[in-house]
């Protein structure tokens, strides 16, 4: 939701006036605060993450390729199994 902040000028000062966006002539409208409180801070980049998320980063970063390569390999293996060459056949 955005606001409309229009200037309100008296005899002594000049306020700002919030007033509704249907409505809005001269001023300018501007989002409200509460839209940049979930906007990440350095606190929150740097912050020591959780065991639970270092423990899943560790499976993701490490243990998937090893489950991948080793996936391959037996499935290399497996197909080299059937490719080979017989005794009367020697081109692969």
């Amino acid at each position: 939701m955005f606001l409309c902040i229009e200037p309100l000028t008296t005899e002594t000062a000049t306020f700002i006036e919030v007033i509704d966006p249907a409505n809005c002539t001269i001023g300018f409208i501007a989002e409200p605060l509460e839209a940049y409180t979930s906007a990440p801070t350095l606190y929150d980049l740097f912050n020591v993450p959780l065991v639970e998320d270092v423990q899943t980063m560790f499976m993701l970063g490490f243990g998937l390729p090893i489950i991948a390569y080793l996936t391959a390999w037996a499935y290399g293996t497996l197909i080299n199994w059937f490719n080979e060459p017989d005794e009367n056949n020697t081109n692969y």
